[in-house]
């Protein structure tokens, strides 16, 4: 991701483009305040998070004359096909398997609502210059998603909060995450 931020930074730079909007992810730049950072995250989220700074901090230190940094929160088409499979593969049994604590509150958005921001910076590059801007539409644990799922659907779904050794040996989870990365399984769950 570092090194596709810096080529596309650097084309905008030389090609004359006036305003670049990045989409990231909330909390980017925030990971060593995360708890469990230092000694609980495994390899593949630790790079995830570092990968994800790492390109805003390129944003950052362009020539660009206006740069715009989105930070969306969780996106709620995660929960549907085709995100879900590889977001939530335990989905299709019923269950939103994850490491995240029950009374955790998750801010979310639709990416309508995203596009709509991104669309608004692009109106008025002035406004949203130099700006680093977390996107959440609402705050829900992923019981009260579960249960939004469950009535939309007709369909019982539940939310299980395990810990991070429970979610990395549960069996629905480690079966899921083969099915959706094959060989390289392991990662995610490292």
């Amino acid at each position: 991701e570092l090194i596709v931020s810096m080529n596309v930074v650097h084309a905008a730079e030389r090609a004359g483009v006036t305003h670049l909007v990045h989409t990231s992810v909330d909390r980017a730049g925030e990971q060593a305040s995360f708890v469990g950072w230092g000694r609980n995250f495994g390899h593949y989220y630790r790079m995830y998070w570092l990968a994800k700074s790492g390109a805003i901090d390129i944003v950052k230190a362009s020539n660009l004359p206006y740069w715009t940094i989105f930070k969306p929160a969780f996106i709620m088409e995660d929960f549907i096909p085709p995100m879900v499979t590889s977001s939530f593969p335990t989905l299709k049994k019923g269950v939103i398997a994850t490491a995240i604590r029950s009374d955790t509150k998750m801010s979310l958005i639709t990416v309508e609502d995203q596009a709509k921001l991104i669309t608004e910076a692009f109106s008025a590059p002035e406004k949203f210059d130099r700006k680093e801007i977390p996107l959440a539409g609402d705050r829900l644990t992923l019981g009260e998603v579960a249960g939004i799922i469950t009535e939309v659907t007709c369909k019982a779904v539940k939310s299980v909060s395990l810990t991070g050794e429970e979610f990395r040996q549960n069996a629905d989870v480690v079966a899921a995450f083969h099915e959706v990365f094959g060989e390289h399984a392991e990662e995610p769950l490292a």
